[in-house]
C-alpha cells in the first residue's frame, strides 16, 4: 500500500490516504474518522491518524483492493460538529 499525506488548503481537512500500487476504476473508498485523541492541525500532528484502526492493519503489509482515507479533525472541534463539512470532504475526494 502507498501512503500519501494531504494538508488543508484546498481540502477541508488534512488527511492521509492509503491506496494499492495498482489502482483500478471504481475502487471502494473507506473513510475512517478517528477518536478525540487523534485530533490535530495536520503538519507533524497528521501522524496521529495512523495510531488506530485501519492504519495498524495497513502497516503490517499486504494489498487491499480499496482506498483508505483518514481525515484529521481540528483540535478545536469534533466530528459530530463537522457533519456538513465531512459530507463536502467526501464529495471532494471521491
Amino acid at each position: 500500500m502507498i501512503r500519501e499525506e494531504f494538508q488543508a488548503g484546498q481540502w477541508q481537512f488534512p488527511f492521509v490516504v492509503y491506496h494499492p500500487e495498482r489502482m483500478s476504476e471504481n475502487m471502494p473508498m473507506i473513510i475512517q474518522l478517528h477518536g478525540a485523541g487523534e485530533r490535530g492541525n495536520g503538519q507533524e500532528e497528521l501522524q496521529r491518524v495512523d495510531v488506530h484502526g485501519f492504519s495498524k492493519m495497513l502497516q503490517q503489509g499486504g494489498e487491499y483492493p480499496c482506498i483508505f482515507v483518514m481525515p484529521q479533525c481540528s483540535p478545536e472541534s469534533f466530528w459530530a460538529a463537522e457533519v456538513p463539512n465531512i459530507y463536502g470532504f467526501i464529495q471532494a475526494v471521491k
